[in-house]
């Protein structure tokens, strides 16, 4: 058994290296880079169309199926996630399953990667472009954005913090070099920076997609 499953590949990808190449080749290519500082962002030109859709378990023996549902699906976090009723608790929609991701720190990335394309964003197309969009191009409308939230937020209202100009543009700049694709020590000494909140929304800019993110407690 422990045999057969180290056969198996542990990420969707791995199941058609040749088709995840060819995606990966035409990820950069579909990135529309803007000209002008005029509010317009990075942003994908036609591949946000796409949505993974797994493959039928059905047809498989069941120990065979098993075994491919081990491999390719979180099933700790699935077990969590239905426990706590935040997956899969209306039978009236499409169940969803959530795919093992690298615990790298980009996680985020990887996750939307997998969802439209299946293939993680090991080559940090997405990074990279999300860390552009803050560096090169006119921010100043998700700056409000995020500083409006803060506000607005419960840790805010607690304690009584209070923001100058200098406290708001040091926050945001820590905000952006958390986006950074450069390889360094992030949190719980993850190789990369996690991602909060305003990143989430600025890269559902770059997508043209919603992004729902599903978590527990």
């Amino acid at each position: 058994m422990a045999v057969q499953q180290s056969l198996l590949p542990q990420f969707l990808f791995g199941s058609n290296m040749l088709k995840a190449v060819k995606i990966r080749d035409r990820i950069p290519e579909d990135i529309v880079k803007p000209c002008s500082t005029n509010g317009i962002i990075h942003h994908l030109k036609g591949m946000h169309r796409y949505t993974l859709e797994m493959f039928r378990t059905s047809q498989f023996v069941p120990q065979y199926r098993d075994l491919i549902l081990q491999a390719l699906i979180d099933r700790k976090i699935q077990t969590t996630l239905e426990g706590q009723k935040k997956l899969n608790w209306c039978r009236e929609v499409r169940k969803l399953v959530p795919l093992r991701t690298n615990g790298d720190g980009n996680c985020l990335l990887h996750a939307a990667s997998q969802y439209m394309w299946g293939i993680q964003d090991t080559d940090l197309v997405l990074r990279k472009t999300l860390y552009r969009a803050l560096k090169e191009t006119d921010t100043r409308n998700f700056k409000f954005r995020w500083q409006l939230a803060s506000v607005q937020s419960q840790e805010f209202v607690e304690t009584g913090l209070r923001y100058n100009t200098r406290n708001w543009d040091d926050e945001w700049e820590k905000l952006v070099e958390m986006a950074s694709p450069t390889t360094a020590k992030g949190q719980n000494g993850l190789q990369y920076s996690s991602l909060e909140e305003i990143h989430i929304f600025i890269l559902a800019n770059i997508l043209r997609r919603t992004i729902i993110v599903i978590a527990g407690e």
